[in-house]
């Protein structure tokens, strides 16, 4: 199965991002690939308790992540998650999870594969 459309992170993003910060493009690839862990679990925990607004904090750090590494589509299923949460629609943000999922798991293990 291919991976998702959107989901792969830009090497030169990543190598932009690792000179600016004085890093090596794996140890930057290294602090996103555990930013998105986190926010990832973050997102499944606040879905699962009805807390949106851990749900819209943990989906503003994931999309500030990809952003990072120029994941677009992502981004915008990211964005629709964070709205759906700070507008209290559970059910919504639910289903905006659903549609992240394949790409942010995606991200995540390239991410990984970088380090």
């Amino acid at each position: 199965m291919a991976p998702p459309t959107g989901a792969d992170p830009d090497p030169a993003r990543l190598r932009a991002l690792a000179d600016r910060l004085g890093e090596t493009p794996e140890r930057v690839a290294r602090t996103l690939h555990g930013e998105l862990l986190q926010a990832r679990a973050a997102l499944d925990a606040g879905l699962a308790d009805g807390n949106l607004t851990a749900v819209a904090d943990a989906a503003h750090g994931a999309r500030n992540s990809a952003l990072m590494v120029g994941a677009g589509p992502l981004l915008d299923e990211l964005r629709a998650l964070e709205t759906a949460a700070d507008a209290g629609e559970l059910q919504a943000a639910r289903e905006a999870r659903a549609r992240a999922g394949e790409r942010l798991a995606h991200l995540i293990e390239a991410l990984a594969a970088l380090d």
